[in-house]
């Protein structure tokens, strides 16, 4: 089994480059991932989709995913 490495980013207006807490990232069969720019995790065999969850100082949030297969 290998790990998998998760980048993202997310910038705001305000508040520039967001970083820490502030990106959450979470599987539909494992659960919550982890948090920040960039991480290491394995997750389970089969179909996850991967939401990666921005969220700025006043609250406001958006939202990007993605669908992976693991074997």
């Amino acid at each position: 089994m290998s790990s998998i490495t998760f980048l993202g980013s997310g910038t705001d207006a305000e508040d520039g480059n967001l970083s820490g807490d502030q990106l959450v990232w979470v599987s539909d069969g494992d659960g919550l991932l982890g948090n920040g720019e960039e991480f290491s995790t394995y997750l389970s065999g089969g179909v996850h989709t991967i939401m990666l969850t921005v969220t700025d100082s006043t609250g406001a949030s958006c939202s990007a995913q993605i669908t992976i297969i693991v074997q």
